[in-house]
């Protein structure tokens, strides 16, 4: 980023857990840094998993997880048994936006269990650079 601005970034895939009652998280990093929603800062309330998302219960099926105004988001579909990937057109994806000053970004997202594993596959993460 040659000059302070911000990035927009899109994310989606389908990710499930393999343990019963694990806490699995997402979130999106720049670096080594979680990304933080505004509102969740003013209030007080950042924490590790500010701007995550959660599988909670729906281990063993595949969600969808995409990116929301605030960070990640799941969608939890039980009736889902098996996921063969998303269409190559027509997906809707949500975008974030996070400013950031001048500099060079690693943009990643980065998961987490409590047990177990985590599986994530038709991955797709897009980011553009706004300057201002």
């Amino acid at each position: 980023m040659p000059t302070n601005g911000k990035l927009r970034i899109s994310y989606l895939a389908a990710w499930k857990g393999d343990t019963e009652n694990a806490s699995i998280t997402a979130a999106i990093f720049l670096g080594s840094d979680q990304l933080m929603s505004a509102s969740a800062f003013h209030a007080g309330l950042v924490t590790p998993s500010e701007g995550s998302a959660s599988i909670g219960i729906f281990h063993g099926k595949y969600s969808p997880l995409r990116t929301s105004a605030d960070g990640l988001t799941v969608q939890h579909v039980s009736v889902v048994t098996t996921f063969s990937g998303y269409p190559t057109t027509g997906v809707i994806v949500s975008q974030l936006e996070a400013f950031v000053a001048t500099g060079t970004y690693t943009v990643s997202v980065q998961f987490k269990a409590s047990a177990g594993s985590v599986s994530v596959k038709d991955r797709r993460l897009w980011v553009e650079a706004v300057a201002y």
